[in-house]
């Protein structure tokens, strides 16, 4: 399918959906380059149209290769998770989606947010209590969440409130429960720093870059240290074509104007265990090998079988789990399902014939991302008599 308004660009497939509409992936005819575009329906949402001015504004005042620069220049993600952290093919790390982001300071001046969004999991909780909170101490939390997540391996609860029992239990220090004994001493020290109920007393992120296991180095075959995300030069600079922040601070409400909060969470996520893998490469395709082009991802696997095999035995097993089966064409199948809170999850399963094997590629359409690795790792482990244990190997030039 072609899109209309871009000259040369063809879609390839939906790569998930979200609130507003979906990703998809576009494929050039001439350069083969790849690369994803959100596309929105502004017809089915009534708040769809200023949402998408807000993003776009955002998205235009941004001026960095990495983060730890959001804030500088006076604006909040607000929706901080591993869903929207994403690796280049230089592994260098990037936040996206913006669509939840908004201005918290202008010309020095801060307003105090209402508006309750997030996804549940990573929100922090004077957001739930539903009183005016500032913006750097909500994404200081989200991203302590995420740095519990990596270090454990699962997120601690499904929402900071005290009606969860693992809250309670982290409000009461029993730091010796899961995850929190899966840490060692001291990156579990400054994560109770970052994870203070009370934001007021909540770990800045000057004070998080001085602590002791922020600041050290590990080796694991070239030299990563847990600051190199966020090392970068802090100097905010705003070019001539970036856009005044005034317009976005008027969309995203006045300082004086104060109203009934508004409630909006993104997908919600609480799993067993997390994957990590980097997303797409927007390289050229013309340079790309058919290894390179493959998205560097833990959700697919080879057979041994045949494509028609491999999609019996598949079927064969999503049915005994329970799950919806849909088969559009041979290639194409559509998997759904509901997670473990009853929210729906959908994802796509594609068989594709590279070099004499089958390769069966998952990958989500709607609902957690987490959620969505915890089902594909029970996928993975029915069908361990026909998958063959090969690790894929991607250069780096």
């Amino acid at each position: 399918m072609a899109v209309p308004f871009v000259q040369d660009w063809d879609v390839v497939q939906i790569l998930g959906e979200g609130a507003y509409g979906e990703v998809r992936l576009l494929v050039n005819r001439k350069t083969e380059e790849t690369v994803a575009v959100k596309v929105v329906d502004m017809s089915s949402h009534n708040d769809c149209l200023e949402n998408v001015k807000k993003e776009v504004c955002v998205h235009k005042m941004l001026s960095h290769a990495n983060i730890e620069y959001l804030h500088g220049v006076g604006i909040t993600h607000r929706d901080i998770k591993p869903e929207n952290i994403l690796l280049d093919e230089k592994d260098i790390l990037k936040i996206s989606d913006f669509g939840l982001a908004t201005v918290f300071r202008h010309r020095g001046r801060e307003r105090l947010l209402s508006r309750v969004c997030g996804t549940l999991p990573y929100v922090a909780p004077e957001l739930m209590s539903r009183v005016e909170f500032r913006a750097q101490a909500a994404d200081a939390w989200a991203c302590g969440i995420v740095l519990t997540a990596m270090l454990a391996g699962e997120l601690p609860w499904d929402q900071p409130t005290e009606s969860c029992q693992e809250y309670t239990d982290w409000l009461q220090k029993k730091t010796y429960t899961t995850p929190w004994k899966k840490i060692s001493a001291m990156p579990l020290c400054l994560l109770t720093k970052i994870l203070s109920h009370n934001p007021e007393e909540r770990i800045t992120i000057p004070d998080i870059k001085k602590h002791r296991w922020y600041s050290q180095t590990f080796k694991s075959g070239t030299e990563i240290k847990p600051h190199s995300i966020l090392n970068c030069d802090e100097r905010v600079q705003m070019s001539s074509s970036q856009p005044e922040p005034q317009a976005l601070w008027e969309i995203s409400g006045s300082i004086l104007q104060t109203g009934a909060p508004q409630v909006s969470f993104s997908q919600p996520a609480c799993p067993d265990h997390m994957l990590l893998g980097s997303q797409l490469l927007c390289t050229p395709g013309a340079s790309q090998n058919s290894w390179q082009r493959l998205v560097r991802r833990m959700t697919r696997f080879f057979t041994t079988l045949n494509a028609e095999a491999t999609s019996l035995a598949l079927r064969e097993t999503c049915i005994s789990m329970g799950y919806t089966w849909k088969q559009s064409c041979n290639t194409q199948v559509t998997v759904s399902t509901m997670d473990r809170r009853n929210n729906k999850l959908i994802f796509m399963v594609y068989f594709l014939e590279m070099e004499q094997r089958i390769l069966v590629d998952f990958r989500l359409s709607k609902g957690d991302g987490l959620e969505f690795k915890r089902h594909f790792v029970k996928i993975k482990q029915k069908l361990s008599d026909i998958i063959i244990n090969q690790k894929i190997s991607f250069p780096t030039s």
